[in-house]
């Protein structure tokens, strides 16, 4: 978030918190539901979500040359993948 405006991040920052929150209240209330329709347990869940964390972070150590890390420098984040686990699993609102 260097290249964005001190103004404009508070607003990015809101937008990615209202998406996070938003999402986290559909799967409240509907991810029971969901899961059972696709036939899917809460622990395949689970490791999914373990291997989608692990991709995110090879790439973050290991960028590619002109990739879409490089691409998105230059403009401000929509919808970071790595907001909605670091919102669930804040214990206090306050860094």
């Amino acid at each position: 978030m260097a290249p964005v405006a001190g103004a404009r991040r508070s607003r990015v920052l809101l937008r990615e918190v209202a998406f996070a929150t938003v999402l986290l209240l559909l799967f409240l209330f509907f991810g029971k539901s969901v899961l059972d329709t696709l036939r899917l347990s809460e622990l395949s869940l689970r490791i999914a979500g373990g291997v989608v964390l692990f991709l995110i972070a090879l790439r973050m150590i290991f960028p590619s040359e002109g990739g879409t890390a490089a691409a998105s420098a230059a403009s401000e984040p929509l919808l970071v993948p790595i907001a909605v686990p670091a919102l669930a699993g804040r214990r206090r609102w306050l860094p």
